[in-house]
């Protein structure tokens, strides 16, 4: 326990948690966005952030395939990028005019959670100089956006999140691994996990929202004006220590153990033989400090007949962690 900061055990003194470790700032959920690709964008304004806070996005969902309406045709649709100005976000999606069309999964929306970081300000609570400029705060207007649930498992198929935890119903799972092919994708419908290419070992880490806090006999504790416990010491934060655009190219992440929000990054097809083809996911590949978006778990087949078609490549911004600060 070198570093600077304030150094926390929430399992009586077997491992250490820095509110302050690895640079990383501490965010708080506000709300789930949702939109469907009908569109070029969307533009949200989230009302209730905080003045002295920036905003930050976790894709839930980054791609999908629709068919119907006019065409029969399928259409796989992505995330082309997500802005922050201020209080509002922005979705870019790839494909628009979708004329009607229905996802294959049965739900036509792409879904985003929206988080905060408070910088220095009026509230009360913790506050950490990073650098400069920056500041990791845990304050009393922290709503939640604290890990409920962690693990370390091996995978080859699927793994479900443990229905019982706090927050089941908003949770967000973040994991870290390292496997040259094996790539991890999260169905936020079923709250399933599903690795493709394993059997993998993975460091499982799940953050939600909207729960009362669980009040441990001892520790640190942080209450707002109404007397609510906004944090207290037997939960780790959401650090945030990056972000990059994960596509089909290797990425280096600069941290020596990162850990990343799970989705599907987005949709791609293969040709099987005459004018069938096959769906598939894309997951994330994670190599020692490299992460990339690879071909995850089929999804569905049709029949082109004389028709052809194209799928937009991944480019899904997606928010790093630092799994040092959990494993």
């Amino acid at each position: 326990m070198a570093d600077v900061g304030c150094w926390i055990t929430n399992d009586n003194g077997a491992t250490y948690y820095n509110l302050n470790g690895g640079g990383g700032r501490a965010i708080s959920f506000l709300q789930r966005i949702q939109a469907a690709p009908d569109k070029t964008s969307y533009t949200y304004t989230i009302s209730n952030k905080q003045a002295n806070s920036t905003l930050f996005v976790v894709p839930v969902t980054g791609g999908k395939v629709y068919q119907g309406g006019v065409s029969a045709l399928p259409r796989g649709v992505g995330v082309a990028g997500i802005g922050i100005n201020g209080n509002q976000v922005t979705i870019n999606f790839s494909d628009t005019k979708l004329e009607g069309q229905g996802s294959i999964d049965g739900n036509s929306w792409f879904y985003f959670d929206v988080y905060q970081s408070i910088d220095a300000g009026d509230n009360y609570g913790l506050y950490f100089l990073n650098d400069l400029t920056s500041f990791t705060a845990i304050t009393d207007v922290m709503t939640s956006g604290l890990c409920v649930y962690k693990t370390t498992i091996t995978v080859n198929g699927e793994w479900a999140v443990p229905s019982g935890i706090d927050g089941y119903g908003n949770c967000c799972v973040c994991a870290n691994w390292d496997h040259p092919g094996a790539v991890v994708e999260f169905d936020n419908s079923r709250k399933v996990m599903t690795v493709t290419g394993g059997p993998v070992t993975i460091n499982v880490a799940v953050f939600s929202n909207g729960f009362n806090l669980r009040m441990p006999d001892y520790g640190l504790f942080i209450y707002n004006a109404q007397g609510v416990c906004t944090f207290n010491s037997l939960y780790i934060p959401f650090f945030i220590k990056g972000s990059l655009s994960v596509n089909d190219n290797w990425q280096g992440t600069g941290i020596a153990k990162p850990m990343v929000p799970l989705c599907v990054t987005g949709v791609g097809f293969e040709k099987t033989g005459g004018s069938i083809i096959q769906i598939f996911n894309k997951g994330i590949m994670m190599s020692d400090q490299s992460i990339r978006a690879a071909r995850g778990k089929n999804t569905a087949k049709y029949n082109l007949g004389n028709y052809g078609i194209s799928f937009p490549g991944s480019n899904l911004p997606i928010n790093v962690l630092d799994g040092s600060q959990y494993f």
